[in-house]
């Protein structure tokens, strides 16, 4: 069986928003994995059928874990989010600090609780473009782009980050907003 799941941590290179794998090893082989997901208890399912790449009567599904890990405090608080309250229910002010969370399944819950109660109140779209243009915040961008806010995307552009600039360069394109078109111009010939 050739079937590995490496293991690695992603990083910028440094040199204007390209990455990187770093810290590569093997997690784990042997099993004939044709998917793999987290779960919200902090092990990774692994489903296997049977040895083979073909659906049949056989399979299984594994679970695999670092002991350690799971009594990590960020996993036993992502755990708590992610299984605890739907993140619909929850306020604002307890949904925008998460945006910053280490795990990105709980970033990514947040982002879109408040991209769906933008429309209803505007202090969310004020405090998405805060957090984006402030602490370089990518879900909180993302968000802007799932509810089209053009004025705040396009104020982006000038941001110090070259990954925010990026980011709200192709938020504007996929929006297809021609009133940006002049700024990504003087971009495509600065950066």
């Amino acid at each position: 069986n050739q079937c590995r799941l490496w293991s690695f941590k992603v990083a910028p290179r440094g040199d204007g928003g390209y990455y990187e794998a770093r810290d590569v090893h093997l997690f784990q082989s042997g099993i004939a994995s044709v998917d793999v997901d987290e779960g919200p208890d902090g092990r990774f399912y692994v489903a296997d059928f049977g040895g083979t790449w073909t659906k049949g009567d056989a399979g299984s599904v594994f679970a695999l874990w670092w002991p350690d890990g799971l009594q990590r405090p960020a996993v036993g608080e992502a755990r708590a989010i992610l299984t605890g309250p739907d993140a619909s229910t929850l306020p604002t002010d307890a949904l925008l600090p998460l945006l910053g969370h280490a795990d990105h399944r709980v970033r990514q819950r947040a982002q879109f609780a408040l991209a769906a109660r933008a429309g209803q109140d505007p202090a969310v779209v004020v405090a998405l473009a805060d957090l984006a243009a402030t602490r370089s915040n990518l879900h909180a961008l993302w968000a802007l782009r799932q509810i089209g806010a053009l004025e705040s995307l396009r104020s982006l552009l000038t941001h110090d980050s070259a990954e925010v600039r990026a980011q709200s360069a192709r938020a504007l394109g996929d929006l297809r907003d021609g009133q940006s078109v002049p700024a990504l111009l003087v971009m495509l010939e600065s950066e």
